[in-house]
């Protein structure tokens, strides 16, 4: 009776075991930051950086992003946006909407820290 008693806790310890090295193992293999997708606010940053320098002043809050793609080999995330812009150059502020596909690439910023950008 002992006997018996004795293999059913040396089995059940080693069940245990084996979970709570399946459990740890798994907690462990959680995606790294370097291949997680850009956040919304990610993509709005990157845009209007980008944007900034030509004749384009986004308003943030009208930015969706239309599709997302997977990661591609070269690191890059394809999305597909669309957003309103209002014209630095014209005189009357005209605003207009535009719908366009960009790649965005992890580096590291002036100030050392990681930022996405559009190349």
């Amino acid at each position: 009776m002992k006997l018996k008693s004795l293999k059913v806790k040396v089995v059940l310890s080693g069940f245990l075991a084996l979970m709570a090295f399946v459990y740890v193992s798994g907690c462990r293999k959680q995606a790294s930051p370097e291949a997680s997708p850009p956040s919304n606010a990610d993509i709005a940053m990157a845009l209007i950086a980008h944007e900034s320098s030509g004749n384009c002043n986004i308003i943030p809050m009208t930015l969706t992003v239309t599709e997302r793609g997977k990661r591609e080999e070269d690191g890059s995330w394809p999305l597909s946006v669309h957003y309103t812009c209002i014209d630095k150059s014209s005189t009357g502020m005209e605003k207009f909407e535009k719908q366009t596909s960009i790649k965005l690439f992890k580096s590291q910023g002036s100030s050392g820290n990681p930022e996405w950008v559009i190349r």
